[in-house]
Formats: C-alpha cells, sequence, structure tokens
C-alpha cells in the first residue's frame, strides 16, 4: 500500500526521450522548457521547439541573420505559447507559437537575463 501511495505523491517523473537533434541544426547552446515542451537554440542559429507528449510536435525556425549567428538565451514563457530570443549582439526576437520569428526593436542593445 505504501507503493501506492509514493506513485501518486510523484510531482516529477524521469524518462529518457527516444529522440535526438539533427547535425544540421547545430549543437543545443541553450534550453528552455514550459507545459511539456522544450524551446532549443542551436549554434546553427535554429530554434527547435519539441512538444515531449506529442512525439509528431517538432517546428524549427531559422534565425534570420547577416553571417555568424551568436544566439545566447531562449526563455519560454510557463504555458509555451511565447518565446524570446537572446543574441549576443543585443538584439531579440518574439517566437509566438508556430510563426516565425519578429525582431524586438525597443530593446536592441539589451541582453535578457532570467
Amino acid at each position: 500500500m505504501s507503493d501506492v501511495l509514493e506513485e501518486e505523491d510523484e510531482m516529477f517523473v524521469i524518462e529518457r526521450l527516444d529522440w535526438t537533434l539533427e547535425k544540421p541544426y547545430g549543437r543545443i547552446v541553450s534550453l528552455a522548457t514550459g507545459n511539456n515542451t522544450l524551446l532549443m537554440g542551436t549554434d546553427a542559429g535554429f530554434i527547435v521547439r519539441f512538444t515531449v507528449l506529442n512525439d509528431s510536435n517538432r517546428h524549427h525556425v531559422e534565425i534570420p541573420s547577416r553571417g555568424r549567428v551568436h544566439l545566447y538565451k531562449v526563455f519560454l514563457d510557463p504555458t509555451a505559447s511565447h518565446a524570446l530570443v537572446s543574441m549576443r549582439e543585443g538584439v531579440t526576437y518574439y517566437l509566438p507559437i508556430a510563426q516565425n520569428p519578429n525582431r524586438v526593436i525597443n530593446v536592441k542593445g539589451c541582453c535578457c537575463i532570467a
């Protein structure tokens, strides 16, 4: 009976995902999570959104750039509906669900820190 109570009281379950990031996307340099969603930023300038509960729900977006991409951090709100992508050059992008990134002009020169 104590085993049943322990299983019901578990807040988190750790499981291994059977998924790898394909080589063209580069290496993961920043990761954020929220609402069963992983948001990954790569050194090749891609943002990959992966929903854990739905294996077929993967999206990738390439960050627009001139030359080399220097992604600093990705941030995801708790509902996984909105994301911010901060670049080392001080440019920040807003990424709503399943759309292309929009540059946030008013915060140029400011890096996001959480």
